[in-house]
């Protein structure tokens, strides 16, 4: 972000935190993807009638988790832009409006974060019933 003029040390805050947000956001998505190659790699095993419920379950889980994600990751980024633009004195600072968008994006990530460790730990709850039957098989 070039500054144009000096921001408000709450815009500084908002940016930075935003930044930060940002950048865990792409950390879920590549984790996201992970989520779905583990389930690809498990699926035919996850169909067995003790775990079908849950696997459409945690399918479910998933693909909210990732519109969410996707609708966050548009409201940072719009943050991002009107920061940069307050910044390049393109548009005024508004205070208020800075800061209630800016707690809207912290319930919103502090939200997504919780929903995070809720699917990741019922997808390897579930991936670890599976290997552990499969190491019951084998031996």
């Amino acid at each position: 972000m070039e500054h144009g003029i000096d921001l408000s040390a709450r815009a500084v805050q908002c940016y930075t935190l935003s930044r930060q947000w940002k950048s865990d956001l792409e950390f879920f998505r590549i984790e996201t993807a992970f989520f779905h190659r583990l389930l690809d790699d498990y699926f035919v095993r996850l169909l067995a009638p003790p775990y079908i419920e849950q696997l459409k379950q945690t399918g479910k889980d998933l693909y909210k988790l990732e519109k969410d994600e996707n609708r966050l990751i548009k409201l940072v980024d719009d943050q991002l832009t009107q920061l940069d633009l307050i910044s390049e004195v393109v548009i005024p600072e508004d205070r208020e409006i800075l800061i209630e968008k800016h707690l809207q994006l912290e319930q919103l990530m502090a939200s997504l974060i919780s929903e995070y460790k809720e699917v990741k730990k019922q997808l390897f709850e579930l991936v670890e019933k599976i290997m552990n039957e499969n190491k019951l098989i084998t031996k």
